[in-house]
């Protein structure tokens, strides 16, 4: 949901977009499972590929 707001409004998507897609993505992770840095989590994958 949180890489959806990020890009709210845009009717076309340039490569920076997928960055900001992925910041958002990770930060509604955290935000959502209450995750940290360094837990085995999925989002220790995702962030690990940044």
């Amino acid at each position: 949901m949180q890489a959806g707001k990020a890009l709210d409004g845009k009717m076309e998507l340039c490569e920076q977009d997928l960055v900001t897609i992925l910041d958002a993505f990770v930060a509604g992770v955290q935000l959502r499972g209450k995750a940290v840095a360094g837990e085995k989590t999925m989002l220790k994958v995702v962030a690990e590929k940044m």
